[in-house]
């Protein structure tokens, strides 16, 4: 069911926003009946011919090359056949722009696919159109969206043009634009591009992945050595064919370890490529007022001790909504080979399903502060954190587990920061069946089981396989989406974060009574050099001695954590710390 290459690169467009470049050739432009500029070369070749009284035999390039003793070029014959710049341009509109009869016939005018790359920009998927062709099609599809690209054609537009970061749409024109002379048509017009070009065309490249479509890659060889030049592997490269792939396009295809894959046309393809990912961001997302609605009426229902049976039964049935959606077959685990596309997809979609429920939860974890309704917090993570689906196989089965995880880390973290220590009780006590025996879910809640086995380049990071904690860096960027609109501070989510992280490993070695115990990126702070510096735990030290300063009379040891005892967590606190000294490797 993964084997679909339109189904990779709609995930790849999709979940790398902007960082994917089209590379277009005439193809695109066939279905609009507009010719190729050799085509146009060749035409006005015979026009030259017949005014000079003459015949080309149907091979108007050799009788040009008889007649003119060397390669056609463009140029010239513009010049031979209009001598003022007004009447190059009406002859250069008879083949790029459209009659009425032409309109009528949907001749000379955006095709589907140059619709649907317009509709890719505007919603700001693809940045980059680099393109062979020389007619006005694609910006024209563009306008139509209300936009107006930045297009570079020529040397001299390249010199005046904004970065290409900030700009919402580059069109490359290779071979120049029809309406300016300079265009490049012959073999060695086509042979080498200018210095300042190739480092734009390096830059491109190298920054970008690439989608190729109606580009045989045969006579354009400056082009080809740009691409030959780029040794990245950043992102995957894509190509469309619809007809035998050319000596020059395989040569390509092996250097960039190209995904290849059929079309019948470039309409089609963009056209369902353009559905595919309009429809994956429609489904991905909840609607943002749903999920304000949500929050709003918790806090009604907090308000006031009346409201109690409401709070109870709205929290239980968003709940079981989301259950619902994680038992739907769109989770199914049962799949050995998984790619990163197919990984970040998943990983996403549990996001998405989970993002109502944990703004439920952290909004209750905030505004409950007589803490009257923890135990929803132990029903909740329990029903989340059910293992669905049955497998020992590939990275899916344990994945299952990231909605709850990401429910655990954002109701404690907001717990913590409001001192509200039952929410952590009551999550940490959750259970879970395995062989019907119940087992803590605390077991299946830490970082290193979920992604268990995981290649850390799958998590999508730009630097993430040189990252000692790729996976709780990325939880820690996720989160502060939802939990910023409590704890605005940067730095105090971060403090807190932190101290969440380091008082869930020595929880878990607690309850769990296990000699391993969950690290957090905190870890990060102790390394040095490779090794571990002293560890220093005074932000943590003191956030504890705070909270505890009343011996067991505690909150925190009231609600039963660590046996409800100030002597049990000093001395989980000191094996936690000699188990951190130990560690080699900063890795969860």
């Amino acid at each position: 069911m993964f084997d679909d290459p339109l189904l990779n690169i709609t995930f790849s467009v999709y979940h790398n926003k902007g960082v994917y470049a089209l590379l277009l050739g005439s193809g695109v432009s066939r279905a609009a009946q507009i010719p190729t500029g050799w085509e146009i070369t060749l035409d006005l070749i015979n026009k030259v011919a017949a005014i000079k009284g003459e015949a080309t035999n149907n091979n108007p390039e050799l009788w040009y090359k008889e007649k003119y003793k060397e390669e056609p070029d463009y140029s010239k014959l513009l010049e031979e056949l209009a001598t003022t710049q007004t009447e190059r341009r009406a002859l250069l509109n008879a083949y790029f722009e459209p009659t009425e009869e032409d309109r009528e016939k949907d001749m000379k005018i955006p095709t589907k696919a140059h619709t649907a790359i317009a509709s890719l920009v505007k919603q700001g998927y693809i940045k980059v159109i680099l393109t062979t062709n020389f007619d006005r099609l694609m910006e024209q599809a563009l306008e139509g969206e209300g936009m107006i690209p930045d297009v570079i054609s020529s040397e001299d537009s390249l010199k005046g043009t904004i970065p290409l970061d900030h700009s919402k749409c580059t069109i490359i024109k290779l071979h120049g634009d029809y309406k300016d002379t300079r265009i490049k048509n012959t073999i060695s017009e086509l042979e080498q591009y200018s210095g300042k070009m190739n480092k734009f065309l390096d830059r491109i490249f190298d920054d970008y992945g690439l989608i190729i479509c109606g580009w045989s890659g045969q006579w354009d060889t400056a082009l080809r050595n740009a691409i030959l030049r780029c040794s990245n592997r950043r992102y995957v490269t894509y190509w469309a064919i619809k007809d035998e792939l050319t000596d020059e396009a395989v040569g390509l295809i092996q250097h960039r370890k190209a995904v290849i894959f059929e079309i019948d046309s470039a309409d089609e393809f963009f056209t369902e490529l353009t559905e595919k990912i309009t429809s994956l961001a429609h489904v991905e997302q909840p609607h943002p007022i749903s999920v304000k609605i949500a929050v709003e009426s918790v806090k009604r229902f907090l308000s006031e001790d009346k409201y109690r049976i409401q709070l109870h039964d709205f929290v239980h049935t968003a709940v079981e909504d989301t259950f619902a959606e994680l038992s739907s077959e769109k989770f199914n685990v049962q799949s050995a080979n998984v790619g990163k596309d197919i990984f970040e997809l998943r990983l996403h979609q549990y996001e998405a399903a989970i993002q109502k429920i944990i703004n439920i939860y952290i909004t209750i974890a905030y505004y409950d502060v007589n803490q009257q309704h923890s135990v929803l917090f132990k029903n909740g993570i329990e029903r989340v954190g059910t293992e669905i689906w049955k497998s020992v196989v590939g990275i899916f089965p344990n994945l299952q587990f990231y909605p709850a995880l990401l429910l655990l880390y954002a109701s404690c973290i907001v717990a913590l920061y409001k001192q509200h220590y039952s929410v952590l009780a009551e999550m940490i006590n959750g259970e879970y069946y395995r062989f019907d025996q119940k087992r803590k879910l605390l077991q299946k809640l830490v970082i290193r089981s979920v992604f268990y086995r995981l290649p850390k380049d799958y998590i999508p990071r730009e630097k993430a396989a040189t990252e000692f904690t790729p996976e709780t860096n990325y939880i820690f960027d996720l989160l502060y989406k939802a939990i910023k609109q409590y704890i605005p501070d940067f730095k105090k989510y971060e403090e807190f974060y932190n101290i969440f992280e380091f008082l869930l490993g020595m929880i878990y070695m607690d309850v769990i009574k296990d000699a391993w115990a969950p690290r957090g990126r905190f870890i990060w702070n102790w390394r040095d050099q490779g090794r571990f510096a002293p560890i220093s735990t005074s932000i943590i030290e003191d956030y504890i001695h705070k909270n505890t300063k009343w011996g067991d009379d505690s909150p925190i040891f009231k609600v039963g954590l660590f046996n409800g005892s100030h002597q049990r967590l000093n001395e989980i606190f000191v094996k936690y710390i000699d188990f951190l000294k130990s560690i080699k490797n900063g890795m969860i």
